[in-house]
């Protein structure tokens, strides 16, 4: 439990390695007063320590503006109590302008055999919060008490949602849509290109066993009637997943989360991946072609003074 096995990773690195680093001078650390921006959203984290109790940290979490706290926080809160259980504790009351903090033992969590998996835990409140909802989501579906409704939004960003049908097609189902943005004329092409691909790829027999995914410039018929007037004209495409129990035993339960919350940002470092070696293809093309015109030049000249 507590695995989000993925490519793109779902701690921060920055809190991981201000963590480590403090670990690492446990009797003489200076005072720590950073803000550390979250890689997938418009969150942040507040890391504070004071040089007279270098063994201590303060690690707040502030979410964007727009977030549905409800209960979430405080279900969240307990989660990573329990996640991080012996090293860090949640404070009570969060510091002005949090929405979480944690007191973090480092003397605690250098103790520990497990620390660099502790330290990642601790890096990972994004997962924690924002895919709180759609891991309640999930786990209905996994435990087969999962009933039909309209689709429910989930927000993953201050500018990004995702939207979810439970019971889809039975107790034992969920459906989970992104509308895509458009971005502009190259990114479209990019974005419907790659999801396109994508989407028959995963229809392929050798991803037999994976949630099946369909592609649709479209609106979906799940989303007819939830979307407000006009937002359909700011969508490209759309894509769908959807899962059932088996995508969602408990081994794969994380696994499933984390796959939905970093699949928009895997679609924006595939189109700046495209970019890049495009880019980088068309500097070598024109690199090559400077090379045969300067030796054409130079060819040129020769002849001229031969003459």
């Amino acid at each position: 439990m507590f695995e989000w096995p993925n490519f793109l990773p779902v701690e921060n690195h920055l809190v991981v390695t201000a963590l480590q680093r403090r670990v690492g001078c446990l009797d003489s650390g200076a005072a720590v007063d950073d803000t550390i921006p979250d890689a997938y959203c418009e969150a942040t984290y507040h890391v504070q320590c004071d040089a007279e109790r270098p063994d201590r940290m303060t690690l707040s979490y502030t979410l964007w503006p727009s977030f549905d706290r409800a209960d979430t926080i405080l279900r969240a809160s307990k989660t990573i109590a329990s996640a991080c259980q012996g090293v860090a504790q949640v404070r009570p009351t969060p510091l002005p302008g949090s929405d979480l903090s944690l007191e973090v033992d480092l003397r605690a969590l250098s103790e520990r055999s497990d620390s660099e998996t502790l330290a990642k835990r601790l890096a990972s409140l994004y997962v924690f919060t924002a895919g709180l909802p759609l891991r309640d989501m999930f786990q209905r579906a996994a435990e087969g008490e999962s009933v039909a409704d309209t689709a429910k939004v989930v927000q993953v960003s201050g500018e990004q949602v995702l939207y979810v049908q439970e019971g889809y097609g039975g107790r034992d189902a969920v459906a989970v849509i992104f509308p895509i943005r458009r971005k502009g004329a190259a990114d479209d092409v990019l974005c419907t290109s790659f999801l396109q691909e994508f989407a028959a790829f995963r229809q392929s027999a050798a991803l037999g066993g994976s949630p099946s995914c369909t592609f649709s410039k479209q609106t979906p018929p799940e989303l007819q009637g939830t979307l407000q007037s006009g937002e359909e004209e700011h969508f490209g495409c759309f894509i769908k997943f959807v899962f059932n129990q088996r995508h969602l035993t408990p081994d794969k339960l994380d696994a499933a989360v984390w796959s939905m919350l970093s699949f928009l940002p895997l679609i924006a470092y595939h189109i700046k991946c495209c970019k890049l070696a495009m880019h980088t293809s068309m500097r070598k093309r024109v690199g090559s072609m400077m090379k045969v015109l300067n030796r054409a030049t130079l060819e040129s000249t020769a002849d001229d003074l031969l003459q």
